[in-house]
């Protein structure tokens, strides 16, 4: 079974400006390395795989906070808003299976309500889009109204990243 585990970043100042500019080298190696694959088929029809190329990229350490099960198979690291993350992608990892009750439950996704159970039992629907979509849209027409490239712009655009990773979440 393949699984991802995802990992919340604490960064200090040092470190988040360190890892900006790591990520940033990455994607310019990263641009480089397919263009020299474009124009070696190109010219002379010789295919070179992005493995042969990646020993080039540097190594970045991440705590874990939890163990990681099976083998790492990929790392991703990403940046939503101020916050970063490290994303493990592993491969065999073993399923745990939940001991049997011997309860038989029966349940029924909706709209009105999003779950209902065979008990009766409704779980509303928590509607995190229309309980911040006011200041949302309060946000975005404050950021519509900053000088682009001003230090209040950037704020304003921070503002509204974690109002919409408020909304994912």
């Amino acid at each position: 079974m393949r699984r991802s585990f995802t990992f919340l970043l604490r960064l200090t100042r040092h470190q988040e400006i360190a890892l900006a500019a790591c990520l940033d080298d990455h994607r310019v190696l990263y641009n480089a390395a397919l263009e020299h694959r474009r124009t070696a088929y190109r010219k002379a029809g010789v295919t070179i795989r992005y493995g042969e190329q990646s020993a080039d990229l540097k190594h970045i350490r991440a705590h874990r906070h939890r163990p990681v099960k099976g083998r790492v198979k990929t790392i991703g690291v990403k940046r939503e808003g101020s916050r970063w993350y490290v994303i493990l992608s592993c491969d065999d990892v073993p399923a745990e299976p939940l001991p049997a009750t011997g309860a038989v439950a029966g349940i029924d996704m909706g709209v009105a309500s999003l779950v209902t159970t065979s008990g009766g039992e409704h779980v509303a629907n928590p509607r995190y889009f229309a309980v911040t979509a006011d200041r949302l849209a309060a946000a975005q027409r404050a950021l519509a109204h900053k000088k682009r490239g001003s230090r209040r712009r950037r704020k304003a655009v921070a503002r509204v990243a974690a109002l919409h990773g408020k909304v994912r979440r």
